[in-house]
């Protein structure tokens, strides 16, 4: 037998669910809106001096990369905030400009940056 929501229930529940969607929206604006560190200064070093990673140059790299993502699903959230379009350049990596990037280059960068 089907359960049938009275007036005010389903006023709850429209009131709930906008809630809930504000806060996921924010929480992933709050992810894309970070940056990090794209310089060896930026990097966190050890108390003997050295870096946290063992290639600083590849850590860069990704970071890099990532932000260049951020930045795209940043525009998209926006895009589809305010309704304005957003140049559909979801295909580029950062410092792309032509040339697509496969799951296969991204899942070598990966590699790369993390079994050297």
């Amino acid at each position: 037998m089907p359960t049938y929501l009275t007036k005010k229930e389903r006023e709850l529940q429209a009131k709930q669910f906008q809630v809930m969607l504000r806060t996921c929206h924010r929480n992933l604006e709050s992810l894309c809106n970070e940056r990090l560190p794209t310089t060896l200064e930026g990097l966190t070093r050890r108390a003997d001096g050295s870096f946290l990673s063992r290639d600083p140059q590849k850590t860069i790299a990704l970071n890099k990369r990532i932000n260049a993502q951020n930045e795209r699903i940043e525009d998209l959230l926006l895009s589809i905030e305010y309704g304005e379009p957003c140049p559909d350049n979801s295909f580029l990596t950062a410092g792309d400009t032509a040339t697509p990037a496969t799951p296969a280059d991204i899942k070598a960068d990966i590699d790369e940056a993390f079994n050297s």
